[in-house]
This record gives C-alpha cells, structure tokens and sequence, in this order.
C-alpha cells in the first residue's frame, strides 16, 4: 500500500531540530505532490503521535536514535530524515548510516554526514 499522509515532526526539545532539514523535507513533499502536516512537538513518543489520526507516516527532525533504537515500538512508522528521503527515492541508501546531529557536518542531499577530517602536513607525511 501506498503512503497518503504523511507527518513531520519538528522536535523542539534543545537544538535537536533543525528547520532546514524540514524546510528540504517539505519542499520535496511538494515537488512529489504528497499529502503532509508539519507540528513541533517537544518529546516525540507513541503516546503523543497515537493523538494523531489519518497519519500513515512520520518523519521526526530531531535525533536519528529515536528511529534507530525506538522506531519498532511506534504504531506507524517513525522515519528519520534520511530514511524518508530513501523511501521518496530523492537518494539512495548509503553504505554508512548518516546521522545529522555530528558536530561537524556536511550537506548531502537532505541530511547531513561527517566532514572528512583535514589532516596536518606533519600527518599527511606519516601516511
């Protein structure tokens, strides 16, 4: 079965969301002519999305872990950022899970990876 409706969830909890994520997530909602709602919800648990009906799937911008470690125990699906935009085919899976909360990120696509560390000339002579 096809996916309808589809929710994002903006966490409000810290800096966990991250608004350009969400603003990329919603333009590609719009550019594949999906059916969305966005709301900003502080702690994202089952009890609080069970409120929602119609929802087929959720996208949370917040922490990846919360899909990783807890997805299983949501009634509908709990995607991160990065697992959406495989579902919508906008990537494709990468070898290596990316997480977007590493403190030193690059844009890639619609989530973020690590940034290849620069190596010292004193380092680069001991490769």
């Amino acid at each position: 079965a096809r996916v309808k409706n589809w929710g994002l969830i903006l966490s409000t909890l810290g800096r966990q969301g991250n608004p350009k994520i969400l603003n990329r997530l919603e333009a590609l909602m719009i550019q594949k002519n999906i059916s969305y709602f966005i709301t900003l919800i502080s702690e994202i648990s089952p009890n609080r999305l069970s409120c929602f009906e119609g929802v087929d799937v959720w996208v949370q911008v917040g922490c990846p872990r919360l899909s990783i470690d807890w997805g299983s125990t949501y009634e509908t699906p709990l995607l991160s950022p990065y697992e959406a935009t495989v579902a919508l085919e906008a990537i494709s899976w990468q070898d290596e899970y990316p997480m977007d909360f590493i403190p030193r990120v690059v844009e890639y696509g619609l989530i973020t990876t690590r940034l290849p560390r620069k190596r010292s000339k004193e380092e680069e002579s001991c490769v």
